[in-house]
């Protein structure tokens, strides 16, 4: 494999980038490159049916440290990755009434201090999803997908921070964050994209043990596979 010096000024490269599109950008850096897909797994730790199951959407790129390993593996610059993102990391909606302002800053500069994470930042953690929420009731998930699933990348980086009760607390908060991003993919009609997050949530229900939400969970999963992602859509509990 012989990389291309400026790869990188491939405009549908650095649309992907920007986008956080990885199933884009993972074949059409594997198109630039004339890599295979076993070439670009050596490249980003990952097997070759994972890059597979990426690039088809089977897959989602929701850990953080797969993100990780794709950014530096690649070598993909940082001034491509959302630009202002940079300086916010924890994105939100500047909507008066619709998401709260204290709580992303708490959630910042848990995140940016590497502090241990608190009851009192994990409750900030748990309303700021149920804003979000609200917020897709006004706007539409298409608007929201994305929002989401950046404060979901967020609070994801804070389980090494966690210890104890609040570890079990923060796993359920992301299956709780994986439900919502998988209703909202349903309801974009990307029911491949549903069905990861909503392994995800599964997952994550049973470790952090609610037993409740797992279940939950699985209904939701049933009838995305039964209707083929087609059909009305039904918000995950509150």
């Amino acid at each position: 494999m012989e990389a291309e010096l400026d790869v990188w000024v491939h405009p549908d490269l650095r649309a992907a980038a920007a986008a956080e599109d990885w199933p884009t950008l993972l074949r059409t850096w594997r198109k630039a490159t004339h890599s295979s897909q076993s070439a670009l797994g050596a490249l980003v730790g990952l097997a070759q049916p994972d890059i597979s199951a990426i690039e088809n959407r089977r897959r989602a790129v929701a850990s953080v440290e797969v993100r990780r390993r794709i950014i530096e593996g690649l070598g993909i610059p940082a001034e491509l990755l959302g630009g202002a993102g940079a300086e916010m990391p924890l994105p939100s909606l500047v909507l008066p009434g619709l998401v709260a302002d204290p709580d992303t800053e708490r959630l910042r500069h848990i995140t940016a201090s590497g502090m241990r994470l608190d009851a009192a930042s994990l409750a900030a953690v748990e309303r700021l999803l149920a804003e979000h929420r609200r917020a897709e009731d006004t706007l539409g998930s298409r608007v929201m997908s994305a929002v989401v699933a950046k404060q979901f990348e967020a609070v994801a980086g804070l389980y090494d921070q966690a210890r104890g009760p609040l570890a079990d607390g923060l796993v359920r908060v992301m299956a709780e964050y994986a439900q919502f991003l998988a209703w909202m993919a349903q309801d974009q009609d990307d029911a491949a994209l549903a069905l990861a997050w909503f392994d995800r949530s599964y997952d994550w229900a049973l470790e952090s043990g609610h037993g409740d939400m797992a279940a939950t969970t699985m209904s939701m999963k049933a009838h995305v596979a039964w209707s083929g992602g087609a059909g009305p859509a039904h918000h995950p509990p509150r």
